[in-house]
């Protein structure tokens, strides 16, 4: 049966130029990045029964692609170290989950996700890719190098990497 994984953002625009700025040598080393994803699905989008059991959760729907893109962006990742918690709906899959990288490199990376929390920090509401999301003024990943740093929400709404 064939099998498609869906790392579509890697393709994006804003995702190539920060792929061009990192591998010029623009940030200097990258010595850590973080992402998030936040958002409050809705209670209705629960309705569907398999959206309430585990391997439904946002780990798996939604960081797994901010954790292609890092790595996309970063390198390989050697080491993961994760907590999840299911604290707000009680569903056996968990709402927000927090993640500690190491990358082959040296760089670390954090990312968190939640699908319990009012906020505007998300690829979707962060790029303004899915108009079902109102576009936000904010960052949802960051990136640090030893010559600088680049916010990285990424970035169309102010003109680029900045």
């Amino acid at each position: 049966m064939p099998l498609l994984v869906g790392h579509h953002r890697r393709y994006n625009s804003m995702i190539q130029k920060a792929k061009t700025i990192i591998d010029s040598g623009r940030l200097g080393r990258i010595v850590a990045v973080h992402g998030a994803f936040w958002a409050m699905k809705p209670d209705d989008y629960f309705d569907v029964a398999w959206r309430r059991e585990k391997g439904a959760g946002p780990i798996l729907i939604n960081l797994i692609h901010d954790v292609d893109l890092f790595r996309f962006l970063c390198g390989e990742i050697i080491a993961v170290q994760a907590m999840e918690s299911n604290a707000v709906r009680g569903n056996p899959v968990e709402d927000t989950a927090a993640i500690l990288l190491r990358f082959a490199n040296g760089a670390i990376g954090s990312l968190t996700v939640s699908d319990s929390i009012v906020a505007p920090w998300s690829w979707e509401l962060t790029t303004g890719e899915n108009p079902a999301y109102p576009r936000q003024d904010q960052f949802c990943y960051l990136i640090g190098g030893t010559h600088g740093r680049r916010p990285g929400g990424i970035f169309p709404a102010r003109g680029g990497l900045g």
